[in-house]
């Protein structure tokens, strides 16, 4: 009995460090008008016991050149500290490159959107635009511990994430999005790797290994 308590000690806590990397989940995408996008970060009911939480507008726009578009940040909310910057498959997203004025499209940390950085794409193809981001977490507790690393965690905080949009003409819609709890630096189009991996088969087998020699032993 205490090998298979053991054992499935061991299984939960690998799955309690595993979800530190969240795959299209937090992130959402909703229309304004005048071709203003919303897009949400909103991580309340995260584990942790974090909070995160950004509204940031985008605008598409019509440019000089009629089959070219142009997609800029306009406003965003000052609920917790975020930097949103244009990306490519294959970018980096850290504390470094999100501070790259070349590359901002908003953040609430004091930048005037006007001089931020556009995105064009030709409005006669279905286009993928990539955004990478930098947001900072909102604790609801006094210091939290953190499962993931098995410490404190501070209150400042910042984590890294990518998102996937689909462009047709005025139209945005969402793709794959990746945002990473850890911490850790992310590479835009690509699924972060968790620091633990998920609960494996050579696991489970040792939890029906136990269980079969216990049934032998009664």
């Amino acid at each position: 009995m205490k090998i298979v308590a053991v054992i499935c000690m061991f299984l939960f806590s690998i799955s309690g460090q595993a979800v530190s990397v969240l795959w299209n989940e937090g992130v959402s995408l909703h229309e304004g008008s005048s071709a203003n996008w919303w897009i949400t970060l909103s991580l309340r009911e995260a584990p942790y016991y974090l909070e995160v939480h950004n509204d940031a507008s985008f605008l598409v726009e019509e440019t000089e050149r009629e089959w070219i578009r142009s997609l800029r940040g306009n406003m965003i909310d000052l609920a917790s500290g975020a930097i949103f910057i244009t990306a490519e498959v294959g970018d980096l997203v850290s504390s470094q490159t999100v501070r790259d004025e070349s590359k901002i499209l908003v953040t609430n940390y004091g930048y005037n959107p006007d001089q931020g950085a556009r995105v064009t794409y030709n409005a006669n193809q279905k286009q993928t635009l990539y955004i990478g981001f930098e947001a900072t977490i909102l604790f609801t507790g006094n210091h939290p511990f953190d499962p993931v690393t098995g410490t404190i965690v501070d209150d400042d905080k910042r984590i890294y994430g990518w998102i996937e949009l689909f462009a047709d003409d005025m139209t945005l819609t969402l793709g794959n999005t990746c945002l990473d709890l850890s911490g850790r630096p992310v590479v835009v189009g690509v699924r972060s790797a968790e620091p633990v991996p998920e609960p494996a088969t050579g696991a489970l087998a040792l939890l029906g290994a136990a269980l079969l020699f216990r049934r032998r032993k009664t």
